[in-house]
């Protein structure tokens, strides 16, 4: 089932819905055991102070002035002003390709363009651009999008349908480096240890090397794109099944990019962990809960081959170890059964 005809299902389903759900947020709860340790290092702030010789008091009391008005002068400062969405996408837009041509080094360090920036925009507006593709290039689409959420629009609010619109929204992933096909094959035939001659060995040691630094800029150009599917994935309704969905769409395109292994058992964690959460919930339609187990079930034949390490020994061997971005299928029999309802069989011991 694609991915358009997986959401038309979720807006039908979500339509039937009777009951929408509240947000709000959490009342601030005072921290009792903090703020009598805050007391005592009051207290011991005092009695050091009056142990400090004067002329020291008036040397810390620069320093701090200075620092203080250091931090407000770059603190942004004055009124909120309404801003050009388009103009906002072109400026981040020509950031974004000239952080491409920087080798992906982002020149905002986090979600902060509308604080930064002392803008506003239309939560209803950012939130019809977050649907679509901004750039051609995915790396720099997430830095837009992940720019957009700083305008904090309500992603929480949305109905199935349209939440389902900026999870077909989110871009794929920058595929992981890979070899060669001529390189991989020289470094598969080294799967099981053997002999090698100098110069093979040295060629293999280096093609890793050379992998895992370009391995590195992969994961820095999808720096901004991965921070802004997290965000939206924890911002996005859980009704429905919208959030879930869009944690599977996480797994899958993780192991189509060929990420790490780590982290993607990493995800398939929070992904079971919310199944888990949605088992018994009458809310989430029996069409999306059959559609994500065929999906999962496909998992373990998705998986993009790496290299995991290559070793040189001194005695003349080779040996290569080969991972996977896969998943093996006894690692989906959690979360296939959440969906079922049920709870997932007991593990061999």
């Amino acid at each position: 089932m694609n991915m358009s005809k997986w959401f038309c299902l979720l807006a039908l389903l979500g339509c039937l819905l009777a009951v929408r759900t509240a947000h709000a947020e959490d009342a601030a709860k005072a921290d009792k055991p903090e703020a009598k340790q805050a007391t005592d290092d009051a207290k011991s702030t005092e009695k050091a102070s009056s142990k400090t010789k004067p002329e020291d008091k008036k040397k810390s009391a620069k320093k701090a002035d200075k620092k203080t008005s250091k931090k407000k002068a770059e603190a942004p400062t004055g009124p909120v002003t309404p801003g050009n969405i388009r103009q906002i996408i072109k400026l981040l837009a020509d950031e974004g390709k000239q952080a491409v041509k920087d080798d992906f080094k982002w020149p905002r360090k986090k979600s902060d363009y509308a604080q930064t920036e002392i803008v506003s925009l239309e939560s209803d507006e950012v939130i019809k651009q977050l649907g679509r593709s901004l750039d051609r290039n995915p790396a720099v689409d997430g830095y837009i999008k992940n720019q957009l959420l700083s305008f904090k629009p309500d992603v929480a609010g949305l109905k199935p349908n349209k939440a389902g619109r900026l999870i077909s929204g989110m871009r794929a992933y920058v595929p992981n480096a890979q070899p060669s096909k001529r390189d991989l094959a020289l470094l598969l035939s080294y799967k099981k240890k053997r002999k090698a001659n100098a110069a093979t060995r040295h060629r293999a040691t280096t093609l890793h090397a050379q992998l895992k630094e370009a391995q590195k800029k992969v994961d820095q150009a999808n720096k901004p794109l991965r921070e802004y599917r997290k965000a939206l994935i924890a911002q996005l309704p859980v009704v429905g099944g919208v959030r879930l969905m869009a944690q599977y769409q996480e797994l899958e395109d993780q192991i189509n990019a060929g990420v790490s292994g780590k982290k993607i058992e990493s995800t398939l964690k929070e992904f079971a962990a919310e199944c888990k959460k949605m088992s018994r919930d009458p809310k989430l339609p029996s069409g999306i809960r059959k559609a994500l187990s065929r999906r999962l079930l496909s998992l373990p034949n998705a998986g993009v081959q790496t290299i995991s390490d290559v070793s040189a020994q001194a005695n003349g061997d080779l040996v290569v170890k080969i991972g996977s971005s896969g998943v093996k299928k006894d690692k989906l029999a959690a979360p296939i059964a959440y969906l079922a309802g049920k709870e997932p069989p007991a593990k061999k011991k």
